[in-house]
C-alpha cells in the first residue's frame, strides 16, 4: 500500500497546480486521471492488483507506469 500511495503523491505532486481540486488526481501520456477522494490506500491498492492481475507478466514499463496506468482505467475525469 506504501508504495501505491507514493506512486499516486509522487504523480499528484507534478500537477498539483493544474488539478487542484482533485486529491487523487494526476496525467497519465498528458491525459488526466481523476480518482474518487473516497478511496482509502486500500483501495487504490487493490484497484491496480486487479487490473495488474489480469494482464500479461511481461510488460514494457515499469512498476510507477505499471500503477499509474492501472489506476488510471478508472478515472473519472470528465475527458473533454
Amino acid at each position: 500500500m506504501a508504495f501505491v500511495m507514493g506512486v499516486v503523491e509522487g504523480a499528484r505532486h507534478q500537477t498539483r497546480e493544474r488539478l487542484k481540486e482533485q486529491p487523487y488526481a494526476f496525467l497519465v501520456h498528458g491525459k488526466p486521471v481523476c480518482l474518487p477522494n473516497s478511496w482509502s490506500s486500500q483501495k487504490l491498492t487493490e484497484v491496480v492488483i486487479s487490473v495488474l492481475k489480469n494482464q500479461p507478466q511481461t510488460r514494457p514499463y515499469s512498476a510507477v507506469s505499471g500503477i499509474l496506468i492501472a489506476l488510471s482505467s478508472e478515472s473519472t475525469c470528465d475527458s473533454t
